[in-house]
């Protein structure tokens, strides 16, 4: 039995390929894109490249989900056409709707599979007549293994990039560009706002990982007697030297949390998304 799997942003990439490791799963293919491909690349010696012009007969699909969706809807609409088996990995806790639908059309697969009890939850809500399985998040499970090693220190402020506008076809990639610089630039001035709060006057960007082709020079390297530097390192070797973590509804927070470590959400008029008590929420107006 030869399974076909698609992932392409780096939080399902994550999920997913931490998930076929641990289950130990040898016969697969894989197509991937964007951040998946360095994801996967890391956890595994050799991957096969799938293709579904070729002679392979797959008997099921594993996809992530993409925002907005790529070419897993594409895949998923094959397998379903042939009756075969589908699988969707869902890491994330919103927009479960969003991520499988194209032109107005809502695309099921056969099963859904979450990876806490918030995720399933809301899938369960969401997708009444799909069915939902809760599995043990192995990806979780590695950081958490990862984390003692690291020394904990307080020597910057960590923003993570959230590039909330990068995802939308509605916006080009230029207006993309300049929305996101400007959200930047809104949390550098809150932080500063806030610098009563706060004992270190060094602010650390990590970029996205969609963000690689991003140019960040047109940051100042000092702003307000704020030293402002980019990110070269591993995201725990970050987040474990920070003394605050601020993002946007940012994956990172997860991390973050399990460090103990202080976290600010800034919002651009959205609510919290992150399931997390040791968390502070600003909302910032454009």
């Amino acid at each position: 039995m030869t399974i076909l799997v698609y992932s392409k942003d780096a939080g399902g990439a994550e999920i997913i390929s931490s998930w076929i490791r641990e289950k130990k799963i040898q016969n697969f293919e894989c197509i991937l894109e964007g951040p998946a491909k360095l994801i996967f690349k890391k956890k595994f010696k050799s991957i096969r490249n799938g293709n579904l012009k070729n002679k392979v007969k797959y008997e099921k699909f594993y996809f992530s989900t993409s925002f907005p969706p790529n070419n897993e809807l594409k895949i998923l609409r094959y397998f379903k056409k042939n009756n075969l088996e589908t699988f969707c990995f869902l890491d994330h806790w919103v927009n479960y709707k969003e991520r499988l639908t194209k032109n107005k059309i809502l695309y099921l697969p056969d099963k859904f599979l979450t990876f806490d009890q918030v995720a399933y939850k809301i899938a369960k809500k969401t997708f009444k007549k799909t069915k939902i399985i809760k599995e043990k998040n192995f990806y979780i499970k590695n950081i958490l293994l990862k984390i003692n090693k690291y020394k904990k220190e307080k020597k910057y402020i960590l923003i993570i990039s959230s590039p909330r506008y990068n995802s939308l076809k509605n916006y080009s990639l230029k207006k993309s560009n300049q929305k996101n610089k400007n959200n930047l630039m809104l949390m550098i001035n809150k932080i500063i706002s806030l610098k009563k709060n706060l004992n270190k006057k060094i602010i650390l960007i990590r970029p996205h990982p969609s963000e690689k082709k991003i140019d960040f020079s047109w940051l100042p390297k000092k702003f307000k007697n704020f030293k402002i530097m980019i990110s070269n390192k591993t995201l725990l070797e970050d987040l474990s030297k920070s003394e605050v973590v601020v993002g946007s509804n940012s994956m990172a927070f997860i991390f973050a949390n399990l460090m103990k470590k202080r976290i600010y959400n800034f919002l651009f008029n959205k609510k919290n998304t992150i399931p997390i008590k040791n968390i502070c929420n600003f909302n910032l107006t454009k």
